[in-house]
């Protein structure tokens, strides 16, 4: 009996400690799903490529101060000697950051030891992880693609614990604790999950929008943050802030991802470099420079920046009230250097509205958070004979639009002789008796605040002639600044000589891409619209027809393309019987 109860004993003390282990590496294995995302001054990154490495083995020896025989006697510790005092096993990396054998250490030390020994001594870290491996992270589409998608975003399944993240744009690198089966992780320069700044534009599809010259109101919490600075885009005018500010000329290019680093998404001027508020040019100044030093500002990120003073407050939030416009002056301060001596002179450059993004850009504390941007959209016409579909000039019309609940308004000057969007009477039916003063024609860019400007002239195309360009560029027209929260219409105000008044309007909406993407185009006058570039440039074509005249439909290439394949698979099947046949 006793013999029995000893065996029932050691069976009870197997069966309590033997699992352990089991449960233990059970711990050590699980994995999270990672979702990394590389923003840079609060824009998405394509082409990033991101790898992780879990140094979770060498931050445990770390921390408890127990290494394997010899790591600590290994040649890469030599390495040290040159930057840090070494005492034995005992390595001191500043007045209050030692460790080494015996030595425990805080989770918040062991975090600083990992990434001063992955700063500094990495060869000697990858043998305290016993030379764990690096792990690409990839598309959520396809695991080949081991970079960051047009969203900036890459994943991976990765194990749990410490784990250090590189790109390969700079040598920058981020030590993050991975603990939940699902993480995400945020690289570059923006924190794309803190703030939560708002903006109160109307927001369709995932974006925010607004007409040229509406005014928007953005929202920024102050919890947490010390410091806080705006960088403005080109267009975006500053109405009020509800703090004391200063503003400086501050000159930041848009970047984008290219074979896994960070390039300019516009090239400068010859002669010219821009460096934070400095305007170089190397070059003696003539005045034909002028309008292209304004077209190269137009396509910076933002070009002033302003410092809010949060401390003289006592409200939770910062409000920051603007609107988009066609044209902003800055008086720009250009340091010329084509001599030995340096000149200095001040330009007022006029900017006209190149993005149908513009806004601010919210910076904390030394790092972007991510803030939504304004989209005041562009559309190009081409006004054509609806039956001939031949270019026509000489038409003029009235723009107008409706929201949700109805209403119409109609653009038109004020009493002052601004322009307005004049509430009018009408009814949705009734949108072929809208009346305005302000009226649309051919050759002209017409921003929804009143400015116009003349169409630009394409001088990269072959047998370049100004003359000719003149003439086929009066049958376009491209509106700049609408909102997606509208349904707009044109009606018809003016018609060439012998054709008919419009019976109707033509009704469109605008998206983020409908200057690249024509709704209603017309694809037999494409070829004499010099500047059209598909899915870049496209123009939606106005029919207008002479008295008694009908429109002619255009056969749709693509169901043409269609039938042509149908066809030629039905005489390809038909052959082949009848060769099968004969056989």
């Amino acid at each position: 009996m006793v013999n029995k109860k000893k065996m029932a004993f050691i069976a009870l003390i197997l069966g309590l400690f033997l699992p352990m282990p089991a449960a233990q590496a059970k711990v050590q294995n699980q994995t999270s799903q990672v979702s990394a995302y590389y923003y840079y001054n609060n824009n998405p990154i394509y082409s990033i490529q991101i790898q992780a490495t879990n140094y979770q083995i060498a931050f445990e020896k770390i921390q408890s101060g127990t290494f394997e025989n010899n790591e600590l006697d290994h040649y890469t510790v030599d390495d040290f000697k040159k930057l840090y005092e070494v005492n034995g096993k005992i390595i001191r990396l500043s007045d209050t950051l030692v460790f080494g054998e015996g030595v425990e250490l805080t989770e918040e030390d062991s975090k600083a030891v990992l990434e001063v020994l992955y700063r500094d001594n990495r060869p000697f870290l990858n043998v305290l992880n016993e030379f764990q491996m690096q792990v690409p992270l990839h598309i959520s589409e396809n695991a080949r693609y081991r970079f960051t998608s047009e969203e900036g975003l890459s994943i991976a399944e990765l194990k749990q614990g410490w784990t250090i993240f590189q790109n390969s744009n700079d040598n920058s690198f981020e030590v993050i604790k991975l603990d939940d089966k699902e993480e995400t992780v945020h690289l570059g320069n923006t924190l794309i999950d803190q703030g939560n700044i708002t903006v109160d534009a109307t927001e369709i599809d995932g974006y925010h929008t607004a007409d040229i010259g509406e005014s928007v109101t953005y929202k920024i919490p102050l919890e947490s943050i010390s410091s806080l600075e705006l960088e403005v885009s080109p267009n975006f005018i500053i109405d009020e802030i509800n703090a004391p500010f200063i503003e400086e000329v501050h000159f930041v290019r848009e970047k984008k991802g290219q074979d896994g680093t960070l390039v300019n998404i516009e090239p400068l001027p010859e002669n010219v470099s821009l460096d934070g508020e400095i305007f170089k040019l190397s070059k003696r100044y003539i005045e034909t420079d002028e309008q292209e030093f304004e077209t190269a500002l137009s396509k910076l990120q933002s070009i002033k920046k302003i410092k809010v003073d949060i401390n003289s407050r006592s409200d939770e939030f910062i409000t920051v009230t603007g609107h988009v416009v066609s044209t902003a002056s800055y008086l720009i301060d250009i340091y010329q250097s084509d001599t030995e001596e340096e000149k200095r002179f001040t330009k007022n450059l006029v900017v006209e509205n190149q993005n149908n993004r513009q806004g601010i850009y919210v910076i904390a504390d030394g790092k972007y958070l991510l803030t939504p941007q304004v989209y005041s959209n562009n559309v190009n016409f081409v006004m054509t004979d609806g039956n001939s579909h031949q270019l026509l000039t000489g038409a003029e019309y009235i723009l107008g639009r409706f929201d949700k609940s109805g209403q119409v308004y109609i653009l038109n000057y004020n009493s002052e002789k601004q322009i307005i969007w004049e509430k009018s009477g009408l009814e949705k039916e009734r949108l072929v008796e809208a009346e305005s003063n302000f009226t649309i024609s051919g050759n002209q860019v017409i921003y929804l605040d009143g400015y116009k400007s003349a169409l630009p002239f394409n001088e990269k195309i072959w047998a370049y002639d100004e003359s000719n360009q003149t003439k086929s560029n009066e049958a376009l027209f491209k509106l700049r600044g609408l909102s997606s929260e509208y349904t707009y219409f044109l009606k018809q105000a003016k018609v060439p000589e012998g054709y008919a008044t419009a019976t109707d309007v033509q009704l469109f909406k605008v998206a983020k891409d409908s200057e690249s993407k024509a709704q209603f185009g017309d694809y037999q006058v494409n070829g004499f619209i010099l500047d059209l570039d598909y899915g870049k440039m496209e123009y939606n074509a106005l029919q207008i027809l002479k008295e008694g005249q009908n429109a002619t439909l255009l056969p749709n290439p693509y169901w043409m393309a269609l039938i042509f394949i149908v066809v030629t698979i039905l005489v390809v099947a038909v052959i082949a019987y009848l060769v099968i046949r004969k056989g």
